[in-house]
């Protein structure tokens, strides 16, 4: 898929898939110090903003290393040690970032990051950790999760969003 592909998508939700090469302790604003081992994680958020080019400027923003710190993720992401290497979206009006965080929250082997993104909501957080599992399943775990709530999705590399 291409950038004029994700651009075509306007608003919705998305989650970003990425990696973590080593394990490290990050500040992440008011959560404090916070531990992550090396692995797979997911990040899932909304684009609801009035741009018909949200979701494309959203997911530009938190694949970009050079960012003022906003939100938790840009915490994570601005480190050289994290690479996003997919993306899930899902073009809506409405927000379904909470649903799709419940969703991974009760698989077993996903570890969701209590209160990480999600200080503007009640979920458990919107990060997840995937213990042992490869890039090939934590994708169909999150996809099922996105067809679970009938929710059309595109599959985006990050390698042919950006480069």
């Amino acid at each position: 898929m291409n950038v004029d592909r994700l651009k075509e998508l306007g608003r919705g939700t998305y989650t970003l898939i990425f990696t973590l090469n080593t394990d490290v302790e990050v500040i992440v604003g008011s959560l404090g110090r916070v531990a992550f081992r090396r692995g797979i994680y997911s990040y899932t958020g909304s684009a609801l903003g009035p741009s018909k080019m949200s979701l494309y400027s959203r997911v530009k923003r938190h694949v970009s290393k050079i960012k003022r710190l906003r939100w938790h993720i840009d915490y994570l992401l601005t480190r050289h040690e994290f690479e996003v290497v997919a993306v899930i979206a899902a073009s809506s009006d409405r927000r379904f970032e909470c649903e799709v965080s419940r969703i991974l929250s009760n698989v077993e082997g996903v570890m969701t990051y209590r209160r990480f993104g999600s200080s503007d909501c009640c979920c458990l957080g919107h990060l997840h950790y995937y213990a042992d599992m490869e890039l090939a399943e934590v994708l169909r775990l999150v996809s099922l999760a996105y067809k679970g709530l009938g929710l059309p999705f595109k599959v985006l590399w990050l390698s042919k969003l950006f480069s």
